[in-house]
């Protein structure tokens, strides 16, 4: 979940496009709503790399541009930054700052483009979470990450993620789908390669390691389908961990 912050002038206009967000987006949490930068001038400094901001250019006492200078100068990561205005004056200065912006929406603009912008925003910080989940859970294993197993490890871990129904039948449903976004490789190849990959990565991770985070014998064998269940399943069940924890 992305905490949201409004910085704009006409706070009126702040509510009315935060009732639609509520309604509409699920991934976005309220972290504050300002007419001015002096204001949250403390509090967006809290604001992580996930985090959103909607930044009004022509503010008070301290005006959009400062507010991204503020986030260059801190030297930590910084939030989506979507900027609006209609300041022809400011968007001349705006230009030297366009590396640390993700999109520049020209006043008066619809709620609806707002909404599909944020959407966007909100879904590819969800997925670079996830994506790090996943890179952070393999971590346990001795896998070498540079071959095109464990980026197809990957990829079945995450379209399981999404759709857990395609574990039941791997050869036709997650593996077809792997196969599909790669042109010229066959489903079969993509089958031999994972299960190649899954028994190197049993013979070179410790034992003690296997055995206790998929609950087997030292001699039963890894099969891709226990391997990418049991993955999927924790985390799962750490993903809900971390949404409730940002509640």
């Amino acid at each position: 979940m992305n905490k949201l912050l409004i910085l704009e002038d006409n706070l009126n206009f702040s509510r009315t496009l935060l009732n639609h967000i509520v309604e509409k987006n699920s991934k976005l949490q309220l972290y504050n709503i300002a007419i001015d930068g002096e204001e949250v001038l403390e509090k967006i400094k809290e604001l992580e790399p996930n985090d959103i901001i909607l930044l009004d250019l022509g503010l008070p006492k301290i005006n959009g541009i400062d507010i991204i200078k503020t986030f260059i100068e801190q030297g930590r990561g910084i939030p989506h930054i979507v900027v609006m205005s209609g300041n022809t004056l400011l968007m001349k200065e705006l230009k030297q700052y366009e590396d640390y912006i993700d999109v520049i929406v020209q006043k008066p603009f619809s709620i609806k483009r707002m909404l599909l912008i944020l959407d966007e925003i909100s879904n590819q910080c969800e997925k670079s979470m996830i994506a790090g989940m996943i890179k952070h859970e393999l971590e346990k294993f001795d896998f070498n990450e540079f071959t095109i197993g464990y980026r197809y490890i990957v990829e079945a871990i995450t379209y399981s993620l999404e759709d857990e129904t395609l574990l039941k039948d791997m050869k036709n449903t997650l593996y077809a789908k792997i196969a599909k976004k790669h042109k010229g490789v066959t489903i079969i190849n993509v089958k031999w390669t994972i299960e190649k990959c899954i028994r190197s990565v049993q013979h070179f991770t410790a034992t003690k390691v296997i055995t206790e985070y998929f609950d087997i014998l030292k001699e039963e064998s890894l099969t891709p389908k226990m391997f990418i269940s049991v993955v999927v399943h924790k985390l799962e069940w750490k993903y809900r961990r971390r949404k409730e924890r940002m509640l």
